[in-house]
């Protein structure tokens, strides 16, 4: 390593640690940082020295980010698919991605609409987690995720987030490493928004894909567990049991073949030999029993006719729905936005 670059790379992690965009900018700008080398950045934390090592790209998303210096670094060649380490201690370390970043650790839209824009792959796992021990040896968490994984895990989930990434060809199919699928995420957590944007997508899968989680029982058992201390005001319940009665909507009439769901099949016959159950299980199995039992409208059998031919022919999406010949409000129904 040369005298140079040596100090370039002093130069860089030192306006990185003082947060100093105009120095890293003015290194970017002369084209004196390099965009693919991996710095070695220590830090400390309460108990260890530790570092991340990082390209100059990943280390600015995660230490000092800043729109004009991130946009001149793509420009200048960064890699928005960098794959870095960051270090929790001494032998725990991660994978992560600008992507990682971008929509697990904030809620950026402006950085992941141009990490788009630039390629990034949004569909790459990273995320993942290993650990050293002393002995020598390692151990592999295998905690693997991918945008629309991140995206639902994050505390700062945004369901315009999760469109971003659907309509610019995130895969909903892509199981993380509890073999779980973001349609079965967005049901666990209640995210009605987000279950609505992946059915838009056919991101509704039949229920032999879903493996020992039927989405509905995971949102009914998440919803069961959470303690009475933790479900808010009388008003703040009463908007959390409505958002769940509304996931249930979304998804029986986004084509969710609850019939062939044995786990809330079995539950809503028990249900109805029981005078006293939960309320939130007894709505729900109302509107499953009514959605089978009762007679349909029309427009509802169409509808569902129409979405499955366009989910076999992979069209079932927004974008190829309004470029169908018909009026806008046949496709609006189609997109389901009566139910938003």
């Amino acid at each position: 390593m040369t005298t140079s670059t040596t100090s370039v790379s002093s130069e860089f992690l030192t306006a990185l640690k003082k947060k100093d965009h105009y120095k890293i900018l003015d290194l970017v700008s002369n084209r004196q940082l390099s965009m693919k080398k991996k710095f070695n950045y220590q830090r400390k934390d309460r108990l260890h020295d530790i570092g991340d090592k990082m390209t100059a790209f990943l280390l600015t998303i995660k230490y000092c980010y800043r729109e004009d210096v991130t946009e001149k670094m793509i420009a200048s060649g960064a890699d928005v698919n960098a794959v870095g380490y960051e270090y929790s201690n001494p032998t725990r370390k991660r994978m992560v991605t600008p992507l990682y970043y971008a929509v697990s650790k904030s809620c950026n839209k402006e950085l992941l609409q141009r990490l788009i824009s630039a390629g990034a792959d949004l569909n790459k796992f990273s995320g993942q987690m290993f650990e050293n021990e002393e002995e020598g040896g390692s151990m592999n968490f295998n905690s693997k995720s991918c945008s629309l994984d991140f995206a639902l895990h994050s505390q700062f989930y945004d369901p315009e987030v999760i469109d971003i990434l659907l309509e610019n060809g995130a895969d909903y199919n892509i199981k993380n490493d509890s073999s779980m699928l973001p349609l079965q995420i967005a049901m666990l957590y209640n995210y009605s928004d987000a279950v609505l944007s992946l059915v838009r997508y056919g991101g509704c899968a039949k229920p032999i894909s879903y493996s020992d989680y039927s989405p509905l029982r995971l949102m009914l058992d998440f919803d069961e567990l959470t303690p009475d201390d933790e479900r808010g005001s009388p008003e703040q319940s009463q908007k959390t049991q409505s958002s769940l009665l509304r996931c249930v909507n979304i998804l029986l009439n986004g084509g969710y073949e609850v019939f062939n769901d044995s786990e809330m099949m079995d539950m809503c016959q028990s249900r109805k030999s029981e005078r006293e159950t939960d309320r939130t299980v007894k709505d729900v199995c109302k509107i499953i029993n009514d959605w089978l039992y009762q007679p349909k409208d029309l427009k509802v059998l169409c509808r569902l006719s129409i979405r499955n031919i366009l989910q076999n022919n992979h069209t079932c999406n927004p974008r190829s729905i309004y470029k169908l010949p018909i009026p806008k409000l046949l496709a609006n129904y189609l997109n389901l936005c009566d139910l938003e």
